[in-house]
């Protein structure tokens, strides 16, 4: 692996945690000490992160559109690990330049992922969070070598949505001697993501076996219509691959509700 992608991990972690709240949220979270009443506290002490976790536990992935008041009564409902999420976004928004493109397609990867989740019955939180921060390495391979990433980008365009990250990983390998969903890994687990999340992360383009974690089938199949999904047109390829259990979703619904969930957050 190249130096400056390693670096660029430990600069995430080691970055200053005078510059925003969210480091001490994720403090708070990791003291044992801490209780929901003191996360809450901090939170509040910063609008943008409040108004973003309202947002999304008002959100129709929640079915609490316009029930959530308070971020007490929020923070609740979305769970610690996307608190979590949504603390370390703002931590690397913050440390690293992000095309406004890329993460555009990070926020329509946790919605649709939250969406799978659901539908396959486990936590929504679990695959929104590893959703949006499945493709985090992508950042540092963009920032560390941008032809090259844009080059690799334009092999895949062409390809069916289900190889698309296969082929990506392996150019990756051989330009880089990483992939990028090992360096997305190894970003969350430098600031304590759950070892299941972790885990789908790192194998997010391999599809699942039946025995597998269900965040890997949650998350893999998110992807995949996500790859699929062009936000531009509000169109879906063909997906009609997707297995039973993921073709009940209504995929014109989804398109609407990831559009408008997109527009929500932003600025997250």
């Amino acid at each position: 692996m190249p130096p400056e992608l390693l670096s660029s991990i430990n600069q995430l972690k080691n970055s200053n945690s005078n510059a925003s709240v969210a480091h001490s949220i994720i403090a708070a979270i990791d003291d044992p000490d801490q209780g929901a009443t003191d996360i809450s506290r901090i939170v509040s002490t910063d609008p943008l992160l409040s108004a973003n976790i309202m947002r999304i536990a008002n959100s129709n992935y929640y079915g609490l559109r316009g029930k959530v008041a308070s971020l007490p009564f929020a923070i609740s409902i979305l769970g610690m690990t996307t608190i979590r999420s949504i603390a370390l976004t703002s931590i690397l928004r913050q440390s690293i330049s992000i095309p406004h493109n890329i993460w555009k397609r990070f926020l329509e990867n946790g919605a649709i992922s939250a969406r799978t989740a659901e539908v396959l019955s486990i936590d929504r939180s679990s695959g929104l969070s590893s959703g949006l921060l499945a493709d985090f390495g992508e950042i540092l391979i963009h920032n560390y070598d941008t032809p090259g990433y844009l080059n690799i980008k334009q092999e895949i365009s062409g390809l069916p949505v289900n190889e698309r990250g296969p082929i990506q990983e392996a150019l990756e390998v051989e330009r880089y001697s990483v992939n990028h969903s090992n360096l997305s890994r190894m970003i969350l687990e430098k600031w304590g993501f759950p070892e299941s999340i972790c885990h789908a992360v790192s194998r997010q383009h391999e599809e699942p076996k039946d025995s597998d974690n269900t965040i890997n089938h949650a998350l893999y199949w998110g992807l995949i219509i996500a790859e699929g999904y062009d936000s531009t047109q509000g169109k879906l390829e063909d997906l009609t691959f997707l297995p039973s259990g993921i073709s009940q979703i209504n995929l014109e619904q989804l398109g609407t509700d990831t559009e408008e969930f997109v527009k929500q957050l932003s600025t997250i």
